[in-house]
């Protein structure tokens, strides 16, 4: 388990995180900035047999959960589902290369307090220090302009854009391609040490 100021990145229990994931999913604010595939309802088998198997499997991956001191007082028994902020996950990591899929979806709620930030920082560090990647590498959809503010700030730069390849909402959207490679990761931050 890792924590960041205030939050907690754990492994995945499917005993509670199943239904937790499901419900991320199927959220229509998720699913428009999440899934390039069509806008529905997805059924627990569709979404166990392949978002949830990519995003609880593989090198790294992490259900990410407010830590007590950012939950509510008048909680007076904190359930996962009041916890659960979403998940980030490195994915299809090639070993040779060390590039990995970068990978975040958290619940709307969660949007806006500098969770994103707090969890992408601390994901990006450990995968250049603790696992040896080269290169991080994502996607981000050009109706998301706030998660490519996001990206920036992390230290992404764009290298890439197609134009409309994704119809959402009666339009054609882009998509801009983004990486962090470890050199400049390292430069960017010499003063840092392994935990």
């Amino acid at each position: 388990m890792f924590a960041t100021d205030r939050l907690r990145l754990r492994a995945y229990k499917e005993s509670t995180d199943k239904a937790l994931l499901i419900e991320l999913c199927n959220t229509a604010a998720v699913q428009a900035t999440f899934f390039s595939g069509d806008f529905s309802p997805r059924s627990e088998k569709n979404l166990a047999e392949g978002t949830i198997t990519s995003l609880t499997t593989g090198p790294f991956h992490a259900i990410i959960e407010r830590l007590d001191s950012e939950l509510s007082s008048d909680l007076l028994e904190p359930t996962e589902k009041d916890r659960f902020v979403g998940v980030v996950s490195i994915r299809g990591i090639h070993p040779r290369n060390r590039c990995g899929d970068f990978t975040l979806a958290l619940t709307p709620s969660a949007w806006g307090k500098g969770y994103a930030f707090e969890v992408s920082t601390f994901v990006v560090r450990h995968a250049f220090m603790h696992m040896g990647l080269n290169r991080l590498q994502l996607g981000v959809f050009d109706d998301n302009p706030r998660a490519k503010k996001l990206y920036e700030k992390v230290g992404f730069v764009s290298e890439g854009h197609m134009e409309d390849n994704r119809w959402v909402n009666g339009g054609w959207v882009g998509e801009t391609f983004m990486a962090y490679l470890a050199k400049n990761w390292f430069v960017q931050n010499s003063n840092v040490t392994a935990w």
